[in-house]
């Protein structure tokens, strides 16, 4: 399919969409909203029901729950209504309205629930969440907890069972989309920092395809992973154990406790995984130099073990006032990883001799992370309007400590040996200080305006040694050496205005500002890599039409930035083997998109398309290496521009006794660079498939099956094979539903894997990586303690102020 082709089909259906819109939106109905404060005598915020009745016959027109004393209802098409708010604990409450002057918003201001003087030992509400569902900002919202997903031994693995979400090598993709940023509780943090996060503790994810000015301008989507707020009081707490079975055992134990009593509120968490994972890579490259074609099959496997695989949090929260609160927020993780890697790599060269070379790696590797996080919210008036303050410090290092045995055979017999110790650390230290303020203008919309600092600070070393076998003492290498220190200021402005057209139509515009100042500089060779500063402004606008209580359409456009990841700047040469190592490229640029997306919605139902435009997109290459005519190394760096277009079609289905979640997608790229390594060759498509299946039966226990395809693809110069998984699993609840038993079979066909290939300049590379995907598991969770009063007597920093917190 010809990319202008495709383009022209995209263009037609931004017309068509455009024209239905035009041509429906006069037939939508004028409705208005109610909103309301809802607290007692104590000033609590509280959670019930809000219903409209009928004046005429009190019958039910519509209604919904609300959270933490914020109660909306919306949609309202009569003038003369009955508002009644229900809560347990307190007498329910009937309010008049007559919305006489046609306002759009209709605020009852607050109102004061009265006390049955009802003591309540706990209560337990069940209700039935829907496992997908659409984000307010567009894309997706999965709800985690007391699903398959919840019984993952890390965040990354519910990633990648997370639909249209990617995990790579150190990146998180949104298929259509490309690379994403990564928020927990909207506070932005780095890949490294999902090891630190406790699965049985995840909420929620949201996949955001068009986030808002709110949000920084990095990667081209944002996933932001919520956590479980306790809004009871009492002491509560979950254990969980996972026992799973892949090539290798490993066992994962968890822990969280909760406190809350009146305005003080802890939480905890601990968690360690322990055993041996298992990773297996095979690959060929093919290398044309001026003595001929150098053909290499190589491969390495990975069984590392788990030595101490920890994470820990600990929060505090108070509450001020019914207005105010402030929390303080510990979290880390010690990772201890004791290497075991076995590679191999034969070469055969342009005249038949063929070389061997056979390395094993042990020592080992220790990352350790910590983040400390203050927030200060403040409600300003009683129609929604925020304040605040947000402080963040996070340092993530890591130690490797690693030994290569290498032998050499030329034509089977041995021709050198030798050993290598490779021995480094690298400190990265982020400071981020942020202040939002949100006004509601009460009919007119709201305005959202807040700024941020980052500063980072990467400080890498890395010492490199050799010695043969007989030998006694290692002699430094300085050419695989290095010392390397980065560092880059990011102040950041926003401004997003959020309103609507008669009820008929929500729409936002909103504008980043970020200045980037960046400096890397290597101390052994005493000069500067690195030194720029740019400016930077992010425009974005959306709007979503609401035809009626089925229709909904929408249009947005964003203009993102990626910039290099701190470790992709660093130029460590990472040693493999005596002709293959890899390595960062400070000289790396920014990769800018501009990113348009439009959506038809029906009920649950939804197909959205877009196209983005990218500039300076990343990408890794094996290039020449400097140990010899066929020595290479692997590289990131820039190419010249990608066109991408997609389209995705969502549809639920829900039944009694079963649900289902499906989504296809098909994407299509196509990179240019006028350089001649890049010699582009026919673009193909790229089909994508996934379903979530949940059967209940009899409230007995509950199946789950899940299955996801990713099709084969090619850009013009890189292409990937595709590869699918199909997952099962079965649970049921005992002990008035304290325990969940879960037992799953992860990858039943054993067919995941991460292939593909590339030609760059004179070398082309196949690669086939195999992961410990196939496996059994057994999970227990449990949980205990005793909840006394279900009052959400402390204010949750709510999810849209978490959203800004960066």
């Amino acid at each position: 399919m010809p990319l202008n082709y495709s383009i022209f089909l995209m263009k037609n259906y931004i017309c068509f969409i455009l024209f239905f819109i035009i041509s429906n939106n006069l037939f939508s109905q004028n409705t208005y909203s109610i909103h309301a404060t809802v607290t007692d005598r104590n000033d609590s915020l509280i959670f019930g029901n809000i219903i409209a009745l009928s004046v005429v016959d009190s019958t039910i027109i519509k209604g919904t729950y609300y959270l933490d004393g914020k109660a909306e209802l919306t949609e309202i098409n009569q003038s003369k209504i009955l508002i009644k708010l229900t809560s347990f604990g307190y007498k329910d409450t009937i309010i008049y309205v007559n919305n006489v002057n046609n306002n759009k918003t209709y605020f009852l201001g607050e109102i004061i629930l009265e006390s049955t003087s009802l003591e309540l030992d706990g209560v337990t509400i069940t209700a039935r969440i829907p496992l997908f569902e659409p984000s307010k900002e567009g894309g997706l919202k999965v709800n985690v907890q007391k699903t398959m997903l919840a019984t993952s031994s890390s965040v990354r693995e519910v990633l990648t069972k997370t639909p249209n979400v990617i995990v790579g090598d150190n990146v998180v993709s949104v298929f259509g989309k490309g690379e994403a940023l990564l928020y927990l509780n909207g506070k932005q943090i780095t890949i490294e920092r999902l090891d630190a996060i406790q699965v049985n503790q995840i909420k929620e994810i949201q996949i955001l395809t068009s986030p808002s000015a709110k949000y920084d301008a990095q990667g081209r989507a944002v996933i932001n992973i919520i956590t479980v707020v306790n809004y009871s009081e009492g002491v509560n707490g979950v254990f969980t154990q996972n026992l799973t079975q892949a090539k290798n055992f490993l066992s994962g134990s968890s822990l969280n406790l909760n406190y809350r009593k009146n305005k003080f509120s802890i939480s905890a968490d601990y968690g360690i995984l322990l055993g041996r994972d298992w990773v297996s890579m095979t690959g060929t490259r093919e290398i044309n130099t001026p003595s001929g074609v150098y053909m290499s099959s190589y491969n390495q496997t990975e069984e590392s073990r788990y030595a101490n695989v920890s994470n820990y949090r600990l929060g505090l929260g108070y509450k001020l006032s019914t207005l105010s609160d402030i929390s303080l927020e510990y979290s880390g993780n010690y990772n201890w990883f004791d290497l075991d890697l076995i590679g191999g790599n034969n070469v055969i060269s342009p005249v038949g001799m063929t070389t061997d070379f056979e390395t094993t790696t042990y020592g080992d590797l220790i990352n350790i992370n910590h983040s400390i996080i203050a927030n200060y919210n403040r409600t300003l008036d009683t129609i929604g309007s925020t304040l605040f303050f947000g402080g963040q410090f996070s340092d993530y290092s890591n130690s490797p400590n690693e030994i290569i045995e290498e032998y050499i055979f030329v034509n089977n017999v041995l021709n050198n040996s030798a050993m290598r110790l490779n021995r480094g650390s690298n400190d990265i230290q982020i400071f981020i200080g942020q202040v939002d303020y949100s006004k509601v203008l009460r009919e007119k919309g709201i305005v959202e305006l807040g700024s941020k600092i980052a500063r980072t600070a990467n400080l890498g070393k890395l010492d490199f040694f050799t010695k043969g076998m007989e030998d006694d003492e290692y002699t430094s290498v300085q050419e695989l050496s290095n010392d390397y220190q980065y560092t880059e200021i990011v102040p950041a402005a926003y401004l997003q205005y959020k309103g609507s057209f008669d009820n008929k139509a929500d729409y936002s515009l909103g504008i980043r500002f970020e200045y980037t100042d960046a400096h890397g500089m290597s101390n052994i060779s005493d000069s500067t890599l690195i030194d720029t500063s740019y400016l930077n402004f992010f425009p974005n606008a959306s709007i979503n039409w609401i035809l009626n209580d089925n229709w909904n359409l929408g249009l947005n456009y964003s203009r993102r930035i990626d910039r290099p990841r701190f470790q992709s700047l660093d130029p460590f040469v990472w040693y493999q083997d005596s002709l293959t190592s890899r390595a960062g490229n400070p000289f790396l640029k920014p990769e800018m998109t501009h990113a348009f997306e439009t959506s038809v919605g029906y009920k649950a139902y939804s197909l959205k398309a877009g196209y983005n435009y990218s500039l300076n997109h990343f990408r890794y290459a094996v290039l020449p290496g400097t140990t010899g005519e066929n020595s290479v190394v692997l590289k990131p760096l820039n190419v010249e521009s990608m066109h991408s277009v997609f389209t995705s079609l969502t549809l639920p289905l829900s039944l009694k006794f079963w649900n289902s979640f499906n989504t296809a997608s098909i994407t299509l790229n196509k990179i240019i660079d006028s350089r001649i390594e890049f010699d582009s060759r026919e673009i193909k498509p790229q089909f994508y498939f996934y379903t979530h299946n949940i059967l209940e039966v009899k409230n007995l226990f509950k199946i789950e099956v899940m299955g996801e395809y990713i099709g084969s693809q090619d850009d013009g110069i890189y292409y990937n094979k595709d590869t699918y998984s199909l997952s099962a699993g079965i649970s049921k609840m005992f002990f008035k539903n304290k325990l969940m038993c879960q037992f799953i079979f992860n990858d039943i066909l054993r067919s995941y894997r991460d292939a593909g290939g590339y030609t760059v300049g004179q070398t082309t590379v196949e690669y086939d990586w195999r992961m410990s995907t196939h496996f059994c598991r057994l999970t227990l969770r449990y949980n205990f303690g005793k909840l006394k009063n279900v009052i959400y007597n402390l204010k949750n920093t709510g999810e849209d102020e978490l959203q800004r917190t960066q």
